[in-house]
């Protein structure tokens, strides 16, 4: 649920990806499997956190489009989702 008076943010990391929380999970993973020194560790890694967070994401997006309609459509247009530049 979204807060009351809650505004969508569409200003610094915002205005290039819609999720940087989880983008910094991202990293941090990648970062995992270095200090493991194992491709295999952060292949795991990322597997699960892909798994279990894609659908977190994507009803996230639906409750924003929801909430602030065309405003967020038009944020979906000019970011990307995790990664900037990239996906």
């Amino acid at each position: 649920m979204i807060q009351k008076g809650h505004e969508l943010g569409t200003t610094g990391l915002y205005s290039r990806i819609r999720h940087p929380m989880y983008f910094s999970a991202l990293i941090e993973l990648v970062g995992f499997g270095f200090v493991f020194r194992s491709i295999i560790v952060m292949l795991h890694a990322l597997a699960i956190y892909f798994a279990v967070l894609q659908q977190r994401w994507m009803r996230e997006e639906e409750l924003l489009e929801a909430q602030f309609g065309e405003q967020y459509v038009e944020c979906k247009r000019r970011t990307k989702k995790l990664v900037p530049f990239l996906c």
